[in-house]
């Protein structure tokens, strides 16, 4: 994986220079392979890189955005953080996906850049079940819920009722709704911070990405986020086409899978960061 990443890393830097030139803005990637989440552990590793700059970043930003979700209060502090730090406008790029907590960290833009092929996903609570590891708390319910049903048949031994009824983790049930109730107050207050300024609208708008899809996978598109109220631009072809170029070698690293458990570190690209799983042996012989 490492060696991979470096040839990545090579050959990626000089577009990123190339599309700051061009776009006149300072480009900072996040990057989250697959196999990774936006976990608390990631935000002191983001200001790392976020205050090379010093304590406040002059400028326009374009944040290259690339995770399949996590944890929503994390993305919440980043965003938070990304707001306070950036004096200029603040931008998002998805070159590709950006699901569930990654979608909710790109509410704390300006705007958000999309092209076809990007997709946005609703914002759904998660759990963390273990270590950078998080599951739908609305599929944890139902499953919970489905069990349950299943398990008051009134062929089952009240023994073996009872006996499943200690190991249930009835609080992650009870919580379900303070959990919606709190991921939407978080995409509101993001959502105000720039992008829509208007109360209102936001709760809406936020409404409609926490509550408003049957599917937590779904994929919203650049005419759905059009549709719903996102403030969304497209770039003109030739400067996407680096964007794209850029995704490209990417995903070349978010798709490697190694084994599951290994090591995640967090890596220069740019002037931001790329989170990879590394196995034990590699970490080792780098």
């Amino acid at each position: 994986m490492l060696t991979i990443f470096y040839k990545f890393k090579e050959e990626s830097e000089p577009i990123l220079d190339e599309l700051s030139r061009i776009r006149r803005t300072i480009v900072i990637p996040l990057l989250f392979h697959l196999q990774t989440s936006i976990a608390p552990w990631t935000v002191s590793r983001i200001y790392d890189r976020l205050v090379r700059f010093g304590e406040k970043i002059k400028g326009d930003v374009d944040v290259i955005l690339f995770s399949r979700g996590g944890d929503p209060d994390t993305a919440y502090h980043i965003g938070r953080m990304l707001h306070r730090m950036v004096e200029g406008r603040l931008t998002f790029v998805i070159p590709r996906l950006a699901s569930s907590a990654a979608t909710l960290l790109s509410f704390s833009g300006d705007h958000i850049v999309m092209s076809p092929v990007s997709a946005l996903t609703p914002i759904d609570p998660q759990i963390e079940i273990a270590p950078d590891r998080f599951v739908s708390a609305r599929s944890l319910r139902e499953s919970h819920d489905l069990i349950i049903k299943e398990i008051m048949r009134p062929d089952i031994p009240k023994t073996t009722v009872e006996a499943f009824l200690e190991k249930l983790h009835l609080t992650e049930i009870v919580d379900y709704d303070l959990l919606l109730e709190h991921t939407l107050d978080l995409a509101t207050t993001l959502l105000k911070l720039r992008m829509i300024k208007d109360e209102r609208k936001a709760r809406e708008i936020a409404e409609r990405f926490v509550r408003g899809f049957k599917y937590h996978g779904r994929i919203i598109t650049i005419d759905d986020a059009i549709e719903i109220g996102l403030k969304i631009e497209e770039m003109p072809q030739d400067v996407w086409r680096l964007v794209w170029e850029f995704h490209k070698r990417w995903e070349k690293i978010a798709t490697t899978f190694v084994r599951e458990g290994s090591h995640i570190i967090d890596l220069d690209i740019g002037r931001g960061v790329a989170f990879i799983p590394v196995e034990e042996d590699e970490q080792k012989g780098s």
